[in-house]
């Protein structure tokens, strides 16, 4: 949160960057503490226009970032399309949600053009140009004596000879970043000293893994996220292969074990042994503990765990790492040629113009209501009721980060029709209804019925729209309107059908 620059009150992102091409010193008030650098002639973040509404809206009302990238190498029309595949699983987990992927070939050459919502460059950067090769290494620290250490692994030992900065195991020389096999597991020589030789071994990678857990479910799959001495941890269950796991075990199992007690409670790990990952490469979180249960049996089922300092930073890396698990990885490497801020067509200008419509169309609800029941005792539940499905359908939104575009819209304001139209049949069960129902009680049950009946139509004509058939770009309608009548059927409408009961029962 920006307030001021050198004493200049901030009131729009444009205000911000006028300052993109400034030399010299710079004072900053960022989040009330005060921020004093040299600029030379760009301030190097990026400043987008403080959130009015804590909702995610399409691109058609926020607006967002449209990317295009380009294969490194050459592809078949086929390779860009399976690219692009996995590209849309990763957006959809890492909770970019709207986005729109068309594939492009200009002069021979295949590109994928990719529409968010609300993105900017830093968000999509590491999840679109990553390949999202994903490896688990254990690091083996092995001492040295002399220019002589040992490796155990799966059962055997290996002498490793130490030469010139270099080992020699198997009567073949490997230097450091090279790499060799043993029991049909990977290894590299990280580093090599006078004390200690440490290897990695490769236990297990992106083809390994069958399944990513993304939501906490007690008993079957288990995410966390907690807060710790030094920020926030976290942490999600992977099912990996039966192979991968037994590569686990034949690393770790001929280690030795040491023992801590915290809080009462005793846990072992293996000695001189670490669990590592790496994405591309590049080294994601600290090196990890292993329990001594890898060494005891078989696990399919280990945990990816980590940290950061903030919550948002750890919670950004768990969705990273789980989109790269869930997706796989890209068969090609990716280059972003092309990045540019898309503005809204509708924007807030939209938003308060449906906010006045609403309110009009309350207002007219109100009236056409009043002049059929000539009593407000019935019309102000109506509207209270109808006004409470409106905030709690954008709530919901809000809670489980779902973009509201226009077909999302459009599916607040069928909600809010078959509503009004539902607390009307109530009404009139009540104030007239079949001769043979008597009590008001009866009366309300019976036109819940129609309710329930109607309601689960409209949710079985909402499910081809939810699984994309033929228009993908409805799903928002579908989603928010089987939302809506979730709401209504369980929450407003029972409540209507209470308000009513206890007025004229």
């Amino acid at each position: 949160m920006i307030t001021w620059i050198n004493e200049r009150y901030v009131k729009s992102a444009e205000d911000v960057k006028k300052f993109e091409k400034y030399y010299g010193r710079v004072r900053m008030l960022v989040n009330g503490k005060l921020v004093i650098g040299d600029v030379n002639g760009n301030l190097g973040i990026e400043v987008e226009d403080k959130l009015k509404y804590p909702i995610k809206f399409g691109l058609d009302i926020g607006g967002g970032v449209r990317v295009i990238l380009q294969p490194k190498e050459n592809t078949s029309a086929e390779m860009l399309e399976s690219v692009k595949k996995i590209l849309e699983r990763r957006i959809n987990l890492f909770g970019l949600r709207e986005a729109r992927f068309t594939t492009v070939s200009v002069g021979g050459k295949g590109f994928i053009q990719i529409e968010m919502a609300g993105g900017n460059e830093s968000e999509v950067r590491d999840v679109l140009e990553r390949q999202g090769v994903f490896e688990a290494k254990v690091s083996k620290i092995l001492p040295v004596s002399g220019n002589k250490s040992t490796l155990r692994v799966g059962g055997k030992s290996y002498e490793i000879l130490l030469e010139n900065g270099s080992i020699v195991i198997n009567g073949k020389r490997y230097g450091i970043n090279e790499s060799f096999y043993l029991v049909g597991i990977k290894f590299e020589v990280a580093n090599v000293s006078e004390k200690s030789v440490v290897l990695y071994a490769i236990v297990f990678n992106s083809s390994d893994v069958k399944d990513v857990c993304t939501v906490n479910i007690p008993g079957s799959c288990l995410v966390y996220l907690y807060p710790s001495e030094n920020g926030y941890r976290y942490g999600f269950e992977v099912k990996i292969s039966y192979s991968a796991a037994k590569n686990l075990l034949e690393v770790v199992r001929d280690e030795g074990r040491y023992c801590t007690f915290s809080g009462g409670k005793r846990e072992c790990f293996v000695r001189n042994s670490f669990l590592q990952f790496f994405v591309d490469g590049i080294p994601k979180g600290e090196p990890l503990r292993i329990s001594s249960v890898f060494q005891e049996k078989i696990v399919t089922t280990p945990m990816i765990e980590g940290g950061a300092g903030s919550k948002k930073d750890a919670e950004r890396e768990m969705s990273f790492l789980q989109a790269v698990l869930y997706s796989g990885k890209l068969p090609v490497r990716l280059e972003m040629v092309s990045v540019e801020q898309i503005p809204p067509k509708f924007g807030r200008t939209f938003l308060n113009e449906v906010v006045k419509i609403g309110i009009v169309a309350e207002l007219i609800i109100l009236l056409v209501v009043f002049l059929r029941y000539r009593n407000f005792r019935i019309v102000l539940p109506m509207v209270l009721i109808t006004l409470s499905e409106v905030i709690i359908i954008l709530g919901i939104a809000s809670i489980i980060n779902w973009t509201i575009d226009m077909p999302s819209l459009a599916g607040i304001i069928a909600i809010l029709g078959t509503g009004i139209d539902a607390q009307i049949m109530i009404i009139d069960e009540v104030l007239g209804g079949r001769k043979r129902i008597y009590s008001v009680t009866e009366k309300i049950k019976h036109a819940f019925f129609i309710i329930f009946s109607s309601a689960a139509t409209t949710f079985v004509a909402m499910l081809p729209l939810l699984m994309g058939a033929g228009a993908k770009m409805m799903q928002g309608f579908a989603v928010t309107t089987i939302i809506g009548l979730a709401i209504a059927v369980f929450v407003t409408r029972p409540a209507f059908g209470k308000m009513v009961e206890e007025m004229m029962g």
